[in-house]
């Protein structure tokens, strides 16, 4: 982005005015982008609704679950989204001359449009594309008819740092220690361009807090940047599980799982890269190891619940009731890892 261009400057004035309308969604002190999405009130607590494991929770299932309940505890994000749209097409209004647009759409449900200064080809583009198309169909495999609805994605790649820090400062946001940003606001993913590889996975990363933010509504942070985290690393062409898995960084221990859970409130205030880390090692866990169905339990509550995130108790219950042993295999899991790296490393 230009940084001198005044007709950017100019019309970012209203989107900064937007931003702050919807400024609890947004928290600056993320490593790599604010995921947390404060509510303006205290969230409330709601019983879980039994989702039987050989089920496929979908909108309709959603539906017949909350009929019961008075109409104020059903959730409903469509001004969100309503107001996301119009902030991104402002947003978008205010790019430069220098940038070039490609649309298209995923799986008859992603539709993802792309902003760059010109720095990346058609060899990226059609990555992503495919790369996103695999993403949304582990949320179909888990959601079912619940994943298949109209997913906007909107990502700008910047052509270099200081067009990054520009575009992200100006929204309020520090961007020294980040090279890519999800704004809930105007549902818009800033990316800086750092080679091919790197800008990929993070424009992928990005792009699932959108999907999550679409799907799954208000969850906590360490699943909604442990999601991101495990699908950046997606490898579609990769034999075996389809992930970049660098079973090396398994040498260091993450947080234990219930730590992980009550973690919400940490971030910020202990090491960022530390709850990035330990967020992908459990979701990856949990993805790979399909015959609990705990991760898909648990998504399918978060599901019912759009408004308010599940409390640390609520997700140590489906978590149990899935995988009753799942600290103890998990430690395995991560063991026998570490011994495979050590026997091919001697």
């Amino acid at each position: 982005m230009k940084r001198d261009n005044p007709r950017l400057k100019y019309r970012l004035i209203p989107l900064l005015l937007v931003i702050l309308v919807l400024i609890w969604w947004l928290t600056g002190e993320a490593d790599r982008q604010p995921t947390a999405l404060p509510s303006p009130q205290a969230p409330q607590v709601t019983p879980l609704k039994k989702v039987e494991s050989n089920e496929i929770v979908n909108r309709q299932d959603n539906a017949k679950a909350t009929q019961n309940e008075p109409a104020s505890k059903v959730c409903n994000l469509d001004w969100l989204f309503d107001y996301q749209k119009r902030a991104a097409a402002q947003l978008a209004n205010g790019l430069g001359d220098d940038f070039s647009v490609f649309k298209t759409q995923i799986n008859q449900a992603i539709n993802l449009t792309l902003y760059h200064q010109g720095t990346i080809g058609d060899p990226f583009v059609a990555k992503l594309v495919n790369q996103l198309g695999v993403v949304h169909n582990y949320y179909l495999s888990m959601l079912g008819d619940g994943a298949a609805q109209a997913i906007d994605v909107n990502i700008i790649i910047l052509g270099d740092r200081t067009a990054y820090e520009d575009s992200t400062s100006q929204s309020g946001f520090d961007p020294r220690m980040s090279q890519g940003v999800f704004f809930h606001g105007s549902n818009s993913a800033f990316v800086e361009y750092k080679g091919d590889e790197i800008t990929l996975r993070t424009a992928v990363h990005e792009a699932v807090h959108a999907i999550n933010l679409k799907l799954l509504g208000r969850i906590p942070r360490w699943l909604n940047e442990g999601l991101a985290e495990t699908f950046e690393r997606i490898a579609p062409n990769q034999a075996g599980n389809g992930f970049h898995m660098p079973h090396a960084a398994l040498a260091q221990r993450p947080m234990e799982l219930y730590s992980v859970i009550g973690s919400e409130t940490q971030w910020g205030s202990i090491d960022t890269r530390y709850l990035y880390f330990s967020g992908w090692v459990w979701v990856h866990y949990l993805l790979n190891n399909e015959h609990t169905q705990a991760l898909k339990l648990l998504l399918s509550q978060e599901q019912i619940q759009m408004c308010h995130m599940l409390n640390a108790e609520q997700i140590t219950q489906i978590l149990e009731e899935a995988h009753p042993t799942i600290e103890q295999d998990f430690n395995q899991w991560r063991v026998n890892k570490v011994a495979q790296i050590q026997e091919t490393t001697h």
